[in-house]
């Protein structure tokens, strides 16, 4: 919990219980309703522009748009059901054509072997005749021997072997066969489905549409149509089945090879078809356990998913059989918690609409369409460099918050966690046209960066940016409380070492709580001090690669120096100086005035000319004593270092490189301290 006695220089009494807050107002209440506490100040930018923020607009477009005749709107509802089903009808086309080709191969393969095989059902002609040369032989050779008729004594039957392996053969034909046979009927079903017929009206066109498709449903014709692939991968199980039993017979060697290759494709077969129906019951216990296990306080979101493609129809019938098997054994009770699974054709859409309403985050009223920024992100990758593309992408991109876009669509934390984004700079970032940054704001630029590498591929990354919008939302509100108590339980939900960052409140969040216009929010927000100051203090000693630091003095110090806007809270209360007087203390006693790069010289003068304006700042307005703040040293001057250039003797350069000198008059160069070609005398 926050420690409230730290903060008895505010000169308000906080509030007791942070439950006990009221929630953020709907999208349809006034902000004359939220109270002095929840007033927004003046000087706080509005948030970006979003169409979920309707309030904030004062007309909407949508209502300005000329309204549609009725002709016109059954037209374009009529188009949207004609390309809805002209796509599933296609989708079901495209699959019974793979699925003739395949029977017809098949068959084709079966057949050869089935023409071999059913004459193991019959005597062999062959063997009758080899018989009857036998038996002549032998009257041949001994007249004494007496006639046996061979025609009467010869009782023929198959084997075993022959007979199962032909029931196998033969049932995989057949079954292939019918596989191909109602998948032409099939086809001849869905022509007459689609088939044209003139109608006085569009809505008599949609009745007619609409009992055609109930009858579909009826008839169960989607569900036919999907088992014929089961029909014909059946086929293939039993021709496998009978080459195996032949190998028994014939050697084990080939049996065993043909066995693993057999039981392997099999085996992966069995795995695609139980894995989707696996992984949505997974997904659907784990996301239930979600809402069991809260914790007071803890930024929580449901864990990502992604959804298993490997879905075909026997893929759904399992599914259909588990979620039965659920019910009828009443499993709720084992688990002692309900979970309802979604239909087979609503997985996709469920999953990704679930970031709409899974978090555990009291008073949020923004969502973060995670799988759309997602999207967006890959659509930027993919579309930037077409310019015909850009101003659809700029259009879209201005609708989400510009540090939303920045963070998510950019990959760009440091300007997230720094500086204030407007869409000026998504614009830029879109357009590729994002200059090199100089002097001081090079600091923030190049400042370290979390761990995650991308945020919307990882549940912690979503996490913190659910983290990051709760905050940025009760900081536009003005409430203090929620927004503190999750603040103090962060480190414990986003540890260092897996993040990676040492600072993770926003800058720009505390720099609108400073000069927030409600006296007790600026007073509250002196607990981000401690915030910082346990962040400072978590770098051991001196600069380390894209320090932190660099950034945090740099915003510091423009925060304190700004000549426009209210002053800075932190300059007017004791606890604020006195974290100001820590960090001036910490910059000279770990040296973050000196630089090692020659290049990094005047820009280290330059942040530290600023600090020092800062602190002069702050002794002004705060009265303090002359030695209030230590003196900072001037940055020491860092010499080039020069490494010689390693150039080959003359024998070793290429004959284009002598005809190019001895062309332009140049001599060849050898000497490692003067490696500039220079023209010749004369």
């Amino acid at each position: 919990m926050i420690n409230h006695e730290e903060m008895q220089d505010c000169g308000n009494t906080p509030p007791g219980n942070p439950a006990n807050i009221p929630l953020p107002p709907s999208q349809n209440s006034s902000t004359d309703d939220l109270g002095d506490s929840r007033t927004p100040s003046a000087d706080i930018p509005l948030p970006p522009s979003n169409p979920s923020n309707a309030a904030f607009s004062e007309q909407d477009p949508e209502k300005q748009k000329p309204k549609l005749s009725v002709a016109e709107a059954w037209e374009n509802l009529m188009r949207a059901v004609n390309r809805h089903d002209e796509e599933m009808v296609k989708n079901w086309k495209e699959d019974i054509d793979t699925l003739l080709v395949f029977a017809g191969l098949f068959s084709a393969v079966v057949t050869a072997f089935v023409i071999e095989s059913y004459q193991w059902l019959d005597e062999d002609p062959a063997d009758t005749t080899v018989a009857l040369l036998t038996q002549i032989s032998k009257q041949l050779g001994n007249t004494s021997m007496p006639f046996e008729d061979l025609s009467s004594a010869s009782t023929f039957q198959a084997s075993s072997l022959s007979v199962r392996v032909n029931t196998f053969w033969f049932l995989s034909l057949i079954l292939s066969l019918t596989s191909g046979l109602f998948a032409l009927l099939g086809k001849q079903w869905l022509r007459e489905h689609r088939r044209d017929v003139p109608t006085s009206s569009p809505g008599e066109a949609l009745g007619l549409r609409q009992m055609r498709d109930r009858s579909l449903e009826i008839w169960g014709v989607p569900s036919f149509l999907a088992a014929l692939p089961i029909l014909l991968e059946l086929a293939l199980l039993l021709f496998f089945a009978g080459v195996i039993d032949l190998l028994w017979s014939l050697h084990r060697v080939p049996f065993i090879v043909v066995s693993i290759a057999v039981g392997v494709s099999a085996g992966l077969y069995l795995i695609t078809t139980i894995l989707p129906a696996l992984t949505v019951i997974w997904g659907e216990y784990v996301d239930s356990r979600f809402w069991t296990n809260r914790k007071f306080g803890h930024i929580r979101v449901l864990p990502l998913r992604f959804v298993c493609p490997y879905k075909s129809p026997q893929a759904r019938a399992v599914y259909a059989l588990a979620t039965r098997l659920y019910q009828m054994l009443r499993v709720d009770r084992w688990l002692g918690r309900s979970i309802r699974f979604p239909a087979w054709q609503d997985i996709d859409l469920q999953i990704v609409k679930r970031f709409d309403y899974g978090h555990d985050i009291p008073g949020l009223n923004e969502t973060l369409k995670v799988y759309e920024l997602a999207g967006l992100r890959w659509a930027v990758r993919t579309f930037q460099d077409s310019p015909a593309i850009i101003p659809s992408l700029q259009a879209i991109l201005e609708t989400i918050p510009s540090w939303t876009v920045m963070a998510t669509v950019f990959q760009d934390w440091p300007s997230h966690m720094w500086t204030h984004v407007s869409f000026e700079d998504v614009e830029r970032a879109l357009k590729r046209d994002v200059v090199w940054p100089f002097g001081t704001n090079a600091y923030t630029t190049v400042s370290r960066s979390i761990n995650i590498p991308d945020l919307l591929d990882s549940t912690l990354g979503v996490k913190l940016l659910f983290c990051h919008t709760y905050w940025r939302e009760q900081v536009w509100y003005g409430t203090t409380e929620p927004l503190l108590l999750t603040v103090s339980r962060f480190s414990e939900d986003f540890p260092e070492r897996i993040i990676g960052v040492r600072f993770w409140f926003p800058f720009p969040l505390a720099e609108m709580l400073w000069t927030h216009g409600d006296f007790y929010v600026r007073s509250r927000s002196m607990y981000l001090l401690r915030v910082y100051t346990d962040s400072w203090n978590a770098y051991p000693g001196p600069e380390e690669y894209k320090d932190e630091r660099l950034a945090f003095i740099t915003q510091l110090a423009r925060h304190i120096n700004r000549a426009d806007g209210p002053l800075s809270e932190i300059l007017k209360r004791r606890r604020g100086q006195a974290f100001l007087r820590h960090i001036n203390n910490q910059i000279v006693s770990h040296a973050l005035y000196n630089t090692s790069n020659h290049w990094d010289q005047q820009s280290r003068r330059g942040l530290m000319q600023e600090w020092r304006l800062a602190m002069q700042k702050a002794r002004e307005v705060g009265s303090l004593p002359e030695d209030y703040f230590v003196p900072v040293p001037e940055t020491a001057d860092v010499e080039y270092e020069y490494s010689p250039l390693h150039l080959d003797s003359p024998a070793a350069f290429s004959e284009d490189t002598l005809f190019f000198n001895s062309r332009n008059n140049l001599p060849l160069v050898t000497d490692p301290v003067d490696t500039i070609l220079q023209p010749t005398d004369g």
